[in-house]
């Protein structure tokens, strides 16, 4: 499924000779880095809490049990966000689903159950409460949970979710490009790498403050930050991205 295309999440199968629901089916996405996956599950009526679908993908993932600690399931809309306690039975939430969108975003076009703004997705992404330095040890020793975080960090940097200073921008997007090509090298970073490749903008800075400086401007700075980089491994560069975004959304 393409990342704008949308489809209900969590879908109610019935039993045609009883009509009672006989399956769910569950689809959580994970942001991992540039790319995403989106985890499918069928599970009977009763099994349908969010603890159950945290352990199977948690399991499927391989992640370790001490870095499933990081993670939580959310269900999130387009102007509201809600992390899902483990023992909620997640036909529930999503039945309530627009009855929340209505009171706590005040959006009158809600009251129509197919209006876009009742839409939502299941992310399996950080938990909320997990404190800088408790992360920062995990994702040092859990390269898929870090992949993860790096992922969602890097969605948050690019959509402009949380504002950050023109020095932060550089910043981040440095340490995305010493994760995504290395150690920058005149040869393969020739003058325009940055400035002539708007792709390459899109994928690093959000559209919101790219427009503060001209693109070549951009590009200096970025460079000079990439140069400073030099032989930082991909997941030191990772594990930094992820800190300094952590460091913005707790300031």
């Amino acid at each position: 499924m393409h990342p704008n295309e949308w489809a209900p999440p969590v879908v109610l199968y019935e039993d045609p000779f009883t009509n009672q629901v006989a399956c769910v089916s569950v689809r959580v996405r994970l942001l991992l880095g540039d790319t995403f996956l989106d985890v499918h599950q069928r599970l009977k009526p009763e099994d349908v809490t969010c603890e159950t679908v945290c352990t199977r993908i948690i399991e499927r993932q391989n992640i370790s049990a001490e870095a499933s600690k990081l993670f939580a399931l959310w269900i999130v809309g387009k102007d509201l966000e809600i992390q899902i306690r483990p023992k909620t039975n997640l036909v529930d939430i999503v039945k309530d689903w627009r009855q929340l969108v209505v009171k706590y975003t005040h959006f009158p076009q809600a009251v129509d159950p197919d209006h876009m703004f009742n839409r939502y997705w299941l992310l399996f992404r950080r938990e909320a409460s997990v404190c800088k330095k408790v992360e920062r040890e995990l994702t040092l020793k859990d390269t898929i949970a870090l992949k993860m975080l790096f992922g969602e960090a890097k969605r948050n940097i690019i959509t402009g979710r949380y504002p950050c200073s023109v020095k932060d921008a550089i910043n981040l997007a440095a340490l995305q490009l010493q994760v995504s090509i290395g150690n920058y090298d005149p040869i393969r970073c020739p003058s325009g790498y940055v400035a002539k490749n708007p792709d390459l903008i899109k994928n690093i800075l959000s559209a919101k403050i790219v427009k503060k400086k001209t693109v070549w401007s951009w590009e200096k700075h970025i460079r000079n930050e990439h140069e400073r980089l030099k032989d930082i491994s991909t997941k030191r560069a990772q594990v930094w991205c992820v800190i300094n975004f952590l460091n913005l959304y707790l300031s």
